[in-house]
């Protein structure tokens, strides 16, 4: 019979904080940055989102590849009426830059604030990535889907020696 794996209890996700289990290095984009260039970066980090930033590092929104893909090609609008009467197709994807691409009403979290509360942000909103931030509003890390299992998953084995 399998020993049973201990389970992180309520107190341990209230003192477990998001600066322990977030991504430090965080790639970030301006808000000028083209689609092209965002789609490269998502392929070759592997990530499906990346937290915009304005000049000074704050935090201004996120793009994810589902943003990416809702604003497909020509943006979902229909050709725009030129002054001179003359229909113009919309810009092309590769074109597009982030500020008309991300979600601006993005859910971030402090640094200190515990897993549990996290774990809130997670369920109640349905979110895969959240952007942890200073109190200044900037970038010090992201707390993904992976982070948050991965955790979870040592809480559950804490204890166990891992086979090779």
């Amino acid at each position: 019979m399998a020993a049973k794996r201990p389970v992180a209890s309520a107190r341990m996700l209230r003192e477990c904080t998001c600066e322990q289990i977030m991504t430090r290095d965080v790639v970030t984009v301006s808000l000028d940055t083209r689609r092209r260039v965002v789609e490269k970066i998502l392929e070759r980090q592997r990530i499906r989102a990346l937290p915009v930033v304005h000049a000074d590092g704050r935090l201004a929104g996120i793009v994810t590849r589902g943003d990416l893909e809702k604003f497909g090609r020509h943006c979902g609008r229909p050709s725009l009426v030129a002054s001179d009467g003359m229909r113009v197709a919309p810009p092309e994807p590769a074109s597009q830059t982030v500020a008309g691409l991300m979600t601006s009403d993005v859910d971030a979290i402090d640094a200190t604030s515990s897993l549990e509360t996290l774990l809130g942000l997670y369920v109640k909103k349905g979110h895969h990535h959240i952007p942890v931030i200073d109190a200044q509003r900037r970038i010090v890390g992201i707390v993904t889907t992976s982070d948050l299992a991965e955790r979870l998953g040592w809480l559950r084995v804490v204890g166990e020696s891992r086979r090779g």
